[in-house]
C-alpha cells in the first residue's frame, strides 16, 4: 500500500526525497510487526468520505437512475397542452415528411398534432433540460421572434448573458 499522493508531496517537501528507503518502510501498511500502525498518512475519521470525487460524481449520476427524478411530468398534462392549443399544427400543404408520424388527423386543411406524444417527447425534453441545468450547465435560449425577446432580457444565465448583451442586435 503506497503513501496518498498528498501525503507524498508533503514529505518531498520537507526534503525527504533524498531517503527514498522510509517511504518505502513508512508505507508497509495498516499494522507494523508488534499490531501498531506504521504508515506515515493521517487516517481520516469514519463519516467522513474516502474520495471528495467519488462523492461528488454518486450525487450526479443518482438523478440518471431515475427516470423522472425532477418530477416534470407534473408540469403539464394532455389536458392543459389541448387548453394551450399545442394540438393545432400547420395547413396540410406544409408538411414536413418527417412530422408525419406525429399527425393526429386533418381537420379542414388543418393538421392535427397527438397530444400523447407531443406530452411523451416534451417529458422527455424538459428532463434532458434538467439534467443540464443541474449539473450547472449553459442554456442558449435563441429567439428572433421580438415578441419573446424580453424574456430573454429577464432570464438570468450568468456571467455568460452579459457578455452576449453586448453583442445582441435586435
Amino acid at each position: 500500500m503506497a503513501p496518498a499522493p498528498a501525503v507524498l508531496t508533503r514529505l518531498q517537501c520537507a526534503g525527504l526525497r533524498r531517503w527514498p528507503g522510509f517511504l518505502q518502510k513508512a508505507a508497509r501498511g495498516p499494522a507494523g510487526q508488534n499490531g501498531r500502525k506504521v504508515t506515515g498518512a493521517p487516517v481520516p475519521a469514519v463519516s467522513e468520505p474516502q474520495d471528495g470525487d467519488d462523492f461528488q460524481s454518486r450525487i450526479l449520476d443518482v438523478p440518471l437512475q431515475h427516470s423522472d427524478f425532477f418530477n416534470v411530468k407534473e408540469l403539464f398534462s394532455v389536458k392543459s397542452l389541448f387548453e394551450a392549443r399545442v394540438h393545432l399544427g400547420h395547413k396540410a400543404g406544409c408538411r414536413h415528411r418527417f412530422m408525419e408520424p406525429y399527425i393526429f388527423g386533418n381537420r379542414l386543411g388543418q393538421d392535427i398534432i397527438d397530444l400523447d406524444q407531443t406530452a411523451l417527447n416534451l417529458q422527455l425534453a424538459l428532463n434532458f433540460t434538467a439534467h443540464v441545468a443541474y449539473r450547472k450547465g449553459i442554456i442558449l435560449f435563441v429567439s428572433r421572434n421580438r415578441q419573446f425577446s424580453h424574456l430573454d432580457e429577464f432570464i438570468d444565465m450568468g456571467s455568460l448573458s452579459r457578455d452576449l448583451c453586448l453583442k445582441r442586435k435586435l
